[in-house]
């Protein structure tokens, strides 16, 4: 399996799991977090939606392509956030399908104290990102 396509894999899963934990979400508590330095269900989601969007933007900027829109977004539910979510997926898909293994080490515009310098980093942090706040939303939810 070439690199992209491990990395395409790991997209997928990561995507998947966020969609899951939307899917089977208790709307009671989209708003309420444990604490008030946490984030709420809603903010986590709001968050996620965003940075699908902004890894796009830097991956497409970096291929000398267009990317998608940034939106504003205030989610009032679960489901609000999963279409939000899948149209998200869908406008940074446009972008990465057109990425090839030669692609993966073109730099990207960020910051200089962003770890995210490449087309490739930003692909694994997609991945990694949609995962990781699957598992947050989740341990808000059974911390709250």
């Amino acid at each position: 399996m070439s690199v992209i396509e491990e990395i395409n894999n790991q997209i997928k899963l990561g995507r998947s799991s966020f969609r899951e934990t939307l899917e089977n979400f208790d709307d009671a508590k989209w708003d309420s977090s444990s604490s008030s330095e946490e984030w709420s269900p809603k903010q986590i989601a709001e968050h996620t939606v965003d940075a699908e969007r902004s890894f796009a933007i830097r991956i497409a900027n970096a291929m000398s392509g267009s990317g998608p829109e940034k939106v504003e977004l205030s989610l009032a539910n679960s489901q609000d956030a999963l279409e939000a979510f899948n149209l998200a997926v869908e406008a940074c898909d446009k972008v990465i399908r057109y990425v090839e293994e030669r692609d993966l080490h073109k730099t990207v515009d960020v910051p200089e104290s962003s770890p995210l310098k490449t087309i490739k980093d930003n692909m694994e942090r997609i991945a990694s990102h949609s995962e990781e706040h699957a598992n947050q939303i989740a341990d808000t939810v059974s911390n709250s």
